[in-house]
């Protein structure tokens, strides 16, 4: 594990969507430089509502998993940690609140699921969804 001034720094793999250990070639998150695995012709959701949130959106969505993944650990206002091993990042665009679920596996940040936030906490089925997609990250 590398560090970067003078903290841990994640291995640069990010892996997005159903969240298996796919064979591929590697692909990018938007506004990030973190090579993400996927499958070729397979469906990644967290990547295709990155893509439909529009190019301005993605990039500072982007930029803040690069921040979350060469600065881990990162506390809040940017990350929150909801337990278990589940937590999220809190992106703003415009006035409009992002937040990407994530998990630490193996030393790599992995993108779990992704939403806009419109009421005060996270709809309970976006969590669930995110603790399920955990629970398949983290299953031998």
């Amino acid at each position: 594990m590398e560090t970067v001034h003078g903290r841990l720094a994640l291995d640069c793999c990010t892996e997005i969507g159903t969240l298996k250990r796919w064979e591929g070639a590697p692909a990018r998150v938007p506004g990030s430089d973190a090579p993400s695995t996927g499958p070729r012709a397979g469906h990644e959701p967290l990547r295709d509502w990155l893509r439909g949130l529009g190019k301005e959106v993605s990039k500072t969505i982007g930029s803040d998993i690069l921040t979350v993944q060469w600065s881990w650990p990162v506390g809040k206002p940017m990350v929150d940690g909801l337990g278990g091993g589940l937590y999220e990042i809190r992106s703003t665009h415009d006035r409009t609140e992002y937040r990407v679920f994530f998990c630490i596996a193996a030393s790599k940040l992995v993108l779990l699921h992704g939403i806009v936030k419109k009421a005060r906490t996270a709809p309970k089925a976006d969590v669930r969804l995110a603790r399920k997609r955990l629970r398949e990250v983290m299953a031998p």
